[in-house]
């Protein structure tokens, strides 16, 4: 019974002095555009051996295109050449040992001119539908998306109203689109570095094409079996209808 009890205080005693990772991150060298940046993993406690593993906004990081990680001793290196804007984010590093885990983050950014992410491109929507309108793009400090419309000969920018209305700093939506939403559109993208980004693409209301060419189709064959006055007038008050739907 006494050896039992000495054998519990003598395991418990020495898992009590074995401890999960507790670790830091530090700059070897500060982020610099189209330089070197480097960030040192330290653990300054915890018992060995040590898993290292780096993330990018919660993405895993392998040795590749701008990035190379190296492991010394009980520390782990993340080198980034060269540094860009389109790289800045949260950058974490997990540590782990058979008592714990540790995963500090630090933000990496350099100022830089903005780089598309995501470009609208050309729409053709059903009347009365919803649609969507995104252009973004990464850079440091946030790029500003500004939404424009051409009309006439000018570019004009677009404001909320009751069926146009911002949903984030780099998206729009339309909600029941009609034929007076069609025609072009653009998005300008800034951030204080040039050079600016600019985008533009169409709005096509799909419904007039099909109802148009529907009764060019029939006027044709109207007139093919020689129709009367009286019904080459109403065919023309229906294409006038239909173009202003």
């Amino acid at each position: 019974m006494i050896l039992k009890v000495f054998l519990i205080v003598l395991l418990a005693n020495l898992f009590s002095c074995q401890k999960g990772p507790k670790a830091r991150l530090s700059f070897l060298h500060k982020p610099k555009n189209g330089g070197k940046t480097a960030v040192a993993c330290l653990v300054d406690t915890g018992e060995a051996p040590f898993d290292f593993n780096w993330y990018k906004d919660d993405q895993l990081i392998t040795n590749e295109a701008s990035f190379r990680i190296d492991k010394l001793g009980d520390s782990s290196i993340l080198k980034i050449e060269p540094m860009k804007s389109d790289l800045n984010g949260k950058y974490s590093c997990s540590v782990k040992n058979l008592f714990g885990i540790d995963s500090p983050s630090i933000e990496i950014a350099v100022e830089g001119s903005p780089s598309w992410r995501f470009q609208q491109p050309n729409i053709k929507a059903k009347n009365k539908e919803t649609v969507s309108l995104k252009c973004s793009a990464s850079g440091y400090p946030l790029p500003k998306v500004i939404w424009k419309r051409f009309d006439g000969s000018n570019w004009i920018p677009l404001g909320d109203d009751q069926s146009i209305f911002r949903v984030s700093h780099d998206e729009f939506k339309i909600e029941s689109i009609n034929k007076n939403f069609q025609g072009k559109y653009g998005c300008e993208i800034s951030n204080g570095f040039e050079p600016n980004l600019w985008n533009e693409f169409i709005i096509d209301i799909i419904v007039i094409q099909l109802i148009v060419k529907t009764l060019q189709r029939l006027a044709r064959y109207l007139y093919y079996l020689n129709p009367r006055k009286e019904e080459q007038h109403l065919l023309l008050v229906q294409l006038r209808l239909a173009i202003d739907l």
